[in-house]
């Protein structure tokens, strides 16, 4: 083993957890999707609204995408359109979802609560420069 200290940045291995993360996320998102679109179990009557959920359940896991170049805009996105899928299952079902669903749906937001890290602290390292 090597007593060697790192020269790498604290944020490089919080942005790589966050990237390797947000990769499984997405690839499983669009794994849902695909299987979604190739056989669809949609029952014949059921309110628009309720399409709403999981688009932004989705579009908060493309914004992961997002952030691996706008760190701060995708970490945000991420968690915000998160933020609204719970608001809009309570606005529509009349109740919160319960809290294991929450923590579930949860692990696609932690790449994003990751890159905010990173952004954070990256900026302050760059104003430790200055």
């Amino acid at each position: 083993m090597s007593n060697q200290t790192s020269n790498a940045p604290p944020t490089a291995a919080i942005k790589k957890v966050a990237r390797i993360w947000s990769i499984v996320i997405i690839v499983f998102a669009l794994l849902i999707l695909i299987g979604e679109v190739v056989s669809p179990h949609t029952e014949a009557d059921y309110p628009w609204v309720e399409n709403l959920m999981p688009i932004s359940m989705f579009l908060s896991v493309l914004s992961l995408g997002l952030a691996w170049r706008w760190e701060l805009l995708g970490g945000a996105l991420n968690i915000g359109f998160y933020v609204v899928n719970l608001l809009l299952y309570w606005a529509v079902n009349g109740e919160f979802l319960h809290l294991a669903v929450v923590l579930i749906l949860g692990l696609a937001i932690v790449p994003g609560i990751l890159f905010l890290v990173c952004w954070w602290l990256s900026r302050q390292v760059q104003h430790e420069g200055a």
